[in-house]
Order: structure tokens, then C-alpha cells, then sequence
């Protein structure tokens, strides 16, 4: 597979980029999915201006989750999250996806 994204990657930066939530909105969010992970997972899945999905924080997140969503996008016809920002800071990576209905 090659490389489609770059680090921090925005979808379609212009008008999209400020609707998008911010560093401390995701951090505030009031919204917790709940998780099947272990609690040692150290991630949290949070629902933000109800229409996005971010995963955020533990070490288990990584940017081939990033890579994975736009394959998906790009090649396979199944249901799966629309990638709209990833970006690491402060020792935290944060996915930012839109929000789908369904059961996890």
C-alpha cells in the first residue's frame, strides 16, 4: 500500500477544517463511547458537536488506523468512518472520523 497521507492530514482544509473540532473540545467532551478494551488500553473514543467520532490518547493508537480508513474509502464498497483529521500532540494521537450509526 502507499503512502496517502501525511502527518498531521486534514480532509479538504479549507472550509472543513474549522467546523473540525479542536484539541480541547475533544479533550472536554462530555460524550464517552463506552469500550470493550481493557482499561490498560489507555484510548478513549468520544462523540464531538454530534457529527464526529474521535479516538484519542493510549499508545495503542497509531497512524495506520489512518492509513486503513482512506483504503477502505478509496477501494472497498463497506461501511467504515470517514477520516477527517489525524494528528499527534502532546504524546497523543487523535482520529477524528465521522460519527456512523450501529453497534460496536
Amino acid at each position: 500500500m502507499t503512502s496517502s497521507l501525511t502527518l498531521p492530514y486534514y480532509r479538504d482544509a479549507s472550509p472543513l477544517r474549522s467546523l473540525l473540532p479542536t484539541t480541547a473540545e475533544i479533550e472536554n467532551a462530555g460524550t464517552a463511547i463506552p469500550s470493550i478494551r481493557d482499561p490498560r488500553y489507555g484510548g478513549r473514543f468520544v462523540i464531538v458537536k454530534g457529527r464526529y467520532v474521535v479516538k484519542y490518547g493510549g499508545h495503542h493508537i497509531a497512524e495506520n488506523e489512518g492509513h486503513v480508513l482512506l483504503y477502505i474509502e478509496k477501494n472497498l464498497s463497506i461501511p467504515a468512518p470517514r477520516l477527517h483529521a489525524i494528528y499527534y500532540e502532546e504524546g497523543k494521537w487523535y482520529i477524528v472520523m465521522d460519527l456512523m450509526p450501529g453497534k460496536s
